[in-house]
């Protein structure tokens, strides 16, 4: 008989455990967590083995989504195997952690998207070594966050933007392909999470129990679709995505792992049906009273930074209220730069030929001279029209003679220089049309 998988996963509130036998959920088992994860985590062990459930073929973990960050960029590779080599070096000043003490790992999004995730390395190890104290030795460590987008595939079979939602999570996906993921911790995140939404012109979403009660009070605008089924809910649904995306024994390449090396597997701890040594459960304590300060710890620091995203979501509003919400503020407030920058540029460039509009008024005198458009010569090489480009004024005179006189008089200016007048072309009215070409 084939061994069955174990499906781990962390929680806001409680840790769950799910044993699965190819896809099919067998048992579940879930613990508060309190002030601390000892009581849990050993808790589920102690579920399991009074369960019959001694062993497996794989344990899949996934991590509390508090003690990961992330960020959206653009890189053009799909395998997360590659992504994560090349992560550090593209992701450069975006995370405040060192790079030296980080773990990186990403997803594939929409186009060339992907979004970076990054975790602290002692973390990662205390988690490996907690469940391989009380003989859960993980296999993979992942998020069900970034697996969830499956169950929406499940729900949503059209072409167009689609999102599921939970108490925790939001993810969205366009044609079968993962477009948003964000964890949520009130209604405050769920309102910036459906901005996000509304942009990308979401139609369904589809959201379940408590969530759905969450939905209206956010004052949700897309159409809201209920969903039935334990695997879609809350409490069960992290379990069925991360089983959906190991159930084949390896990670898929565009599946979100966090290396087997950043594991703690140094020890050889027994399974569970042959018990806990005592050396090992004072281990688990101490590893697990360390793994709990910092998960809280982190959980408060996750929380600054989300109150911290909140405000300048909302300044943001405030600054362009025109805009819907982006669903990377810090990001776009870059791009706003640049493009203000480039403004800036642009209207200094544009000054000298407003400039230079009363200095050929005064050259005309009283000739009969009509200037009928004016315009800048082509720029290249990122110079400044002003320093490479030329003034070119499409004129009418009433005769050769006048239109030379003109050219003197704009070249007796110390404003222009390099005048010439070409294109001269007799008038169907009698008159002469000319071009005038000069640079400051």
């Amino acid at each position: 008989m084939a061994k069955p998988m174990l499906v781990i996963d962390f929680g806001m509130e409680s840790v769950s455990a799910g044993v699965f036998s190819g896809s099919s959920l067998e048992r579940a088992f879930m613990r508060p967590v309190g002030e601390d994860l000892v009581q849990p985590l050993l808790g589920l062990a102690s579920d399991l083995n009074s369960a019959g459930y001694k062993t497996f073929s794989r344990i899949v973990v996934g991590a509390p989504q508090s003690i990961v960050s992330s960020r959206v960029v653009t890189v053009p590779i799909k395998d997360a195997g590659k992504l994560r080599e090349v992560l550090p070096f593209e992701t450069g000043d975006l995370f405040l952690s060192n790079a030296d003490e980080a773990i990186f790992s990403a997803a594939p999004l929409v186009g060339n998207d992907v979004v970076a995730v990054t975790a602290n390395k002692a973390q990662i190890k205390a988690i490996g070594v907690c469940l391989s104290a009380v003989g859960l030795k993980p296999d993979l460590l992942s998020l069900s966050l970034f697996s969830r987008h499956l169950l929406l595939n499940e729900l949503h079979k059209g072409a167009g933007a689609a999102a599921f939602i939970g108490k925790e999570f939001v993810v969205a996906a366009r044609g079968g392909v993962p477009c948003l993921f964000r964890s949520i911790t009130g209604l405050d995140d769920l309102r910036l999470a459906l901005l996000a939404l509304k942009e990308m012109e979401t139609g369904n979403i589809y959201a379940a129990g408590p969530a759905m009660e969450l939905l209206k009070q956010a004052g949700a605008q897309a159409r809201l679709v209920h969903c039935d089924g334990e695997r879609y809910s809350d409490e069960k649904g992290g379990l069925y995505a991360l089983a959906q995306r190991f159930s084949n024994g390896s990670a898929p390449l565009d599946a979100l792992v966090f290396k087997s090396q950043d594991l703690d597997r140094e020890s050889d701890m027994p399974s569970a049906g042959k018990g806990i040594r005592t050396g090992a459960l004072l281990l688990a304590v101490f590893v697990c009273v360390w793994l709990a300060y910092s998960y809280f710890r982190h959980s408060s620091f996750a929380s600054g930074a989300r109150e911290m995203d909140t405000a300048m979501a909302a300044s943001y509003k405030a600054a362009f209220p025109n805009e819907a919400a982006p669903v990377d503020v810090e990001s776009q407030l870059e791009i706003k730069v640049r493009d203000l920058k480039q403004a800036k540029d642009i209207v200094n460039n544009a000054l000298w030929p407003v400039e230079a509009m009363p200095r050929l008024a005064e050259a005309t005198g009283e000739a009969a001279i009509r200037l009928r458009e004016m315009r800048l010569s082509s720029v290249s090489g990122g110079v400044s029209a002003r320093h490479k480009g030329r003034l070119i004024a499409s004129c009418e005179a009433a005769s050769f003679e006048e239109a030379d006189r003109f050219r003197e008089k704009v070249f007796g200016l110390s404003y222009f220089k390099d005048v010439v007048v070409t294109d001269v072309k007799q008038s169907a009215l009698g008159g002469v049309n000319f071009n005038l070409s000069a640079s400051l």
